[in-house]
């Protein structure tokens, strides 16, 4: 929202209760504890300096360029997915984008797709003239809020996970590359980084969380914890439809 109105309707906000002093699940983008919540990686994801979105009260895409360079050539890409994976329809538009500014990119979900799908899983990805991946955005929209209830029916997705370790001076760094192999799309993968009693390890930092993946997507994603916290031993595994467990962090 804020950055639909970039510079215009939008000039500065703030967000409430970004530390809650009681357990909550809203707003807070931190913990007491140091753990790092869903909605800070959603603010990190929408702070990015070009950036493509949908706006929600009318589905149009939007790129948001608030750096000083206008991005010519680019090119926005829409997929749109059933729940199961199904790829609905793909298209492709070109787009300049001028400099601290918001440029339209069409639709992001045409209304008669809603008469296939309930809801509609829509990927985005901005490329410049080059083909370079300047940013990437996944949304699940129906027309009605009520049809988000075939969420919950979504099938279960087994996610790989492969770690490999760095040691600093001052903390250890693992990197865990995150890989759907199956043909259903898996939303709000969360790793959770432990020790040897299956106990969080905190503070940890991560590069990003809570990430879904549409089928044949890897991630990967960077934690670090200090060497003074205790030592990982795995990484916990979970998701909306994700197969829950755990990976040994590999040395």
């Amino acid at each position: 929202g804020f950055n639909a109105g970039l510079f215009t309707r939008n000039s500065g906000r703030l967000l409430w209760m970004t530390h809650p002093a009681w357990p909550s699940m809203t707003w807070q983008i931190y913990s007491h504890d140091y753990d790092t919540h869903a909605a800070f990686f959603g603010s990190k994801k929408g702070s990015e300096p070009v950036h493509v979105q949908v706006n929600l009260p009318d589905r149009r895409v939007a790129v948001v360029n608030s750096l000083g360079t206008p991005i010519a050539k680019g090119r926005v890409r829409i997929r749109n997915f059933a729940l199961d994976g199904t790829l609905l329809e793909e298209r492709a538009s070109a787009v300049d984008a001028a400099a601290y500014a918001v440029t339209e990119a069409g639709e992001a979900v045409p209304d008669a797709l809603f008469a296939r799908a309930a809801v509609v899983l829509t990927k985005l990805e901005l490329f410049d003239q080059e083909g370079r991946l300047l940013s990437e955005n996944l949304y699940w929209l129906a027309r009605e809020p009520s049809a988000y209830r075939a969420m919950s029916d979504m099938q279960p997705v087994d996610i790989s996970v492969t770690t490999q370790v760095v040691a600093t001076a001052d903390e250890q760094e693992i990197a865990a590359t995150l890989t759907n192999p199956g043909s259903r799309p898996a939303l709000m993968v969360k790793l959770t980084l432990l020790d040897a009693a299956g106990e969080r390890v905190l503070p940890a930092y991560w590069s990003d969380n809570y990430v879904s993946l549409l089928p044949g997507e890897t991630r990967t994603i960077t934690i670090r914890s200090p060497k003074s916290a205790p030592a990982p031993v795995s990484i916990g595994v979970r998701g909306w439809n994700v197969v829950a467990g755990a990976v040994r962090v590999a040395p």
